[in-house]
């Protein structure tokens, strides 16, 4: 028979719900050996970012994710395990924390996986793939500078035509005054 989870468990697995529900990306790390002010630092980065970091509980977060109906996750929660949520932009987030990594050589933090909208993506390369991803900013920039470009190439081509037709018309005109 299983025990009834405690009331800070239960308030802790509805919180990391909410988290990996409204997260559109996961980035599993691994911390062992990262000193408190590091982890305070790479927080306060992230959160700048618009990113979240939280040391979890395997367990808490298997449960978590299961209830949230995104069970891809829980395969993220590997050994001592700190996962960055992202909301809004996958790549942002991807980018953020490949920064962070690069600017502590020799961090003890070593990413193991991360989870996109449900694809999961194991190993730390899977981190390099995400943060090379254009930005969502970027890729509607792309978008509609694609779709810009053929509109004003035939808006060209008409005002050259219609240039061309008032041309032809005004030689005509003139033409007949002088037969007159």
């Amino acid at each position: 028979m299983r025990a009834a989870p405690t009331a800070r468990k239960a308030a802790e697995v509805a919180e990391l719900k909410d988290l990996v529900q409204r997260s559109v990306v996961a980035i599993s790390a691994q911390y062992r050996g990262l000193r408190v002010a590091d982890m305070s630092a790479l927080r306060r980065q992230m959160r700048g970012s618009g990113v979240e970091v939280r040391v979890v509980k395997n367990t808490l977060l298997r449960i978590a994710a299961h209830e949230a109906g995104k069970p891809q996750v829980a395969e993220l929660a590997l050994g001592p395990t700190a996962v960055i949520f992202g909301y809004d932009d996958i790549a942002k987030a991807a980018k953020t924390v490949q920064d962070y990594v690069r600017t502590l050589r020799g961090s003890p933090l070593t990413i193991q996986g991360a989870w996109i909208e449900g694809q999961l993506l194991l190993g730390p390369e899977s981190l390099a793939d995400l943060a090379s991803i254009p930005s969502r900013d970027q890729l509607l920039a792309n978008f509609m500078g694609g779709l810009r470009s053929p509109i004003q190439t035939f808006a060209g081509l008409l005002s050259g035509t219609i240039q061309q037709f008032a041309g032809l018309i005004d030689a005509r005109a003139t033409q007949l005054e002088g037969a007159a």
